[in-house]
C-alpha cells in the first residue's frame, strides 16, 4: 500500500501515521515499541520506512503495522510485508512470561512443544501457552479457577484471525499486508476489546509474599531517591541529579526486564540513534556505521542525519568510558533525546540506583545542566 492508501486508512479508522524505520523494530513489550516508534521517526535518507497507525481506542493504546512473517526453516526473511497486525497494551503488565499463541502460528514462531495449558477448554483446544508463572496466567483467564467468558470470547476471535497474547500485548493477525480500512478496523476491535478486559483483570491479581517485599523496597528506593512511584506498574520515575529518570520493570517474554531512562536536559542538536549492534542480519548493520571510536565501535553503531556531527557528541573520552561500560552489560539505546538501558531479569534497589546515576553522568556530559526540560510522557 502506498502512504496515501495507509493516510485513508488512517482517517477511516481514526488513528494517527508515523513513519517508522523497519531497521528499529526490536521492542518486544509496547513500551518498547512506543519507544522504538519514537526513535524511528526522524529523517535518515538512506533509510526506508514503512506507516504505523497508532492511537486510543476504547482507552487501549494500540498500534498497527504490517509484518514480514516467514516459517520456520525457511532460509530467507520475506522480501516484503506479508500480515498486517494490530497490537493493543495491557496495562499493567502480566509479569508472567506469558506467550499464548494461535496454534497456526507455531509454524512461525516454531514453539510445538512444552506448552502447559490453562485449564480453559476454549483456549486449550486453539492456543499454545508458555510462560513462568502460568498459575499467574490462569488466575486471569480462571477467575475462581473456572473458564468464563474471556476465555470464550478469545477463543471465538481467533476463528478470524491469529492471536498472540503476551505480557503487556494483544496481537491481532491476518495474512495479507494490503489491509484496507475494515480489516484494520476489525483486527484492531479485537485485540483491544482482549487487551481492555485483561487490563481490568490485572489490577486485581494477586500478590505473593515476595513480590510484595519487593514493592516495598522499591518503595523505600523513591523515597531515599527523592523520586515518584507507580507500585502496580513497576514505575519509578522523577528528577534525580537535575535530570528526569526512569526506571521500570517490562514483562519481556519469556522473562521480565528493567528498563532505565535518563532525558537530556535539552534535545541534542542533531538527529541520530545510538545502539547496541548485535542484529547482523538486520538492515541497522548494513547501512549504519561507528563513531570512529575503537572503544565503542565494537559495542555500538551509528545511524545519523549527520554523522560527523553526531559523532562530534561523543568527543570526551570520559563520556565514552561511561557509555562503554554500561553497553557490555545492558542494551543501550541513545538518540537526540535520551538514553535507555535495557537489563533482562528483575534489578534489585542497589542495581537501580547505580544504573540512574550512571545515567545522570552521561547527560551530565551531554547537555548543558542549565537545560530546562520536560517529564516522560
Amino acid at each position: 500500500m502506498s502512504d496515501g492508501d495507509w493516510n485513508e486508512v488512517a482517517r477511516a479508522v481514526r488513528l494517527d501515521v508515523a513513519h517508522v524505520s523497519d531497521v528499529h523494530v526490536t521492542g518486544t513489550t509496547f513500551h518498547a515499541l512506543r519507544r522504538e516508534m519514537a526513535q524511528a521517526t526522524f529523517p535518515v535518507s538512506s533509510v526506508t520506512t514503512s506507516p504505523w497507525l497508532h492511537g486510543i481506542r476504547r482507552d487501549v493504546a494500540v498500534i498497527v503495522r504490517t509484518v514480514a512473517m516467514r516459517q520456520t526453516g525457511e532460509s530467507a526473511k520475506p522480501p516484503s510485508p506479508t500480515h498486517t497486525l494490530a497490537i493493543a497494551e495491557i496495562d499493567p503488565p502480566l509479569f508472567a512470561g506469558l506467550r499464548m499463541m494461535s496454534r497456526d502460528l507455531g509454524a512461525y514462531f516454531g514453539f510445538a512443544k512444552g506448552d502447559e495449558p490453562t485449564g480453559h477448554p476454549s483456549l486449550d483446544t486453539k492456543f499454545l501457552a508458555y510462560g513462568f508463572d502460568m498459575m499467574r496466567v490462569r488466575e486471569i483467564f480462571l477467575p475462581r479457577g473456572l473458564p468464563d467468558r474471556l476465555g470464550d470470547g478469545i477463543g471465538h476471535a481467533s476463528r478470524s484471525c491469529s492471536i498472540v497474547v503476551k505480557d503487556s500485548t494483544v496481537e491481532a493477525m491476518a495474512l495479507g499486508a494490503n489491509a484496507d480500512a475494515a480489516r484494520v478496523d476489525g483486527l484492531a476491535d479485537i485485540a483491544t476489546s482482549i487487551a481492555r478486559e485483561i487490563s481490568v483483570r490485572a489490577r486485581g491479581l494477586s500478590q505473593r509474599p515476595l513480590e510484595v517485599a519487593a514493592r516495598e523496597a522499591w518503595q523505600r528506593l523513591a523515597a531515599s531517591l527523592g523520586l515518584s512511584i507507580d507500585p502496580l506498574r513497576w514505575h519509578l520515575f522523577g528528577p534525580l541529579g537535575g535530570a528526569e529518570v526512569s526506571a521500570m520493570l517490562e514483562g519481556s517474554p519469556p522473562a521480565v526486564s528493567t528498563t532505565f531512562r535518563a532525558r537530556f536536559r535539552a534535545r541534542l542538536p542533531c538527529a541520530f540513534v545510538l545502539r547496541r549492534g548485535y542484529r547482523e542480519r538486520n538492515l541497522l548493520q548494513r547501512r549504519a556505521k561507528g563513531l570512529g571510536f575503537p572503544e565503542l565501535d565494537d559495542l555500538l553503531v551509528l545511524q545519523a542525519a549527520d554523522r560527523e556531527q553526531a559523532a562530534g557528541l561523543f568527543a570526551d573520552p570520559a563520556l565514552r568510558m561511561l557509555l562503554a561500560e554500561e553497553a557490555r552489560t545492558s542494551n543501550l539505546v541513545l538518540d537526540d533525546r535520551e538514553i535507555v538501558l535495557a537489563r533482562g531479569g528483575f534489578a534489585g534497589t542497589k542495581e537501580i540506583a547505580a544504573r540512574l546515576r550512571a545515567l545522570v553522568a552521561i547527560v551530565d556530559r551531554m547537555t548543558p545542566p542549565t537545560a530546562k526540560q520536560g517529564p516522560f510522557r
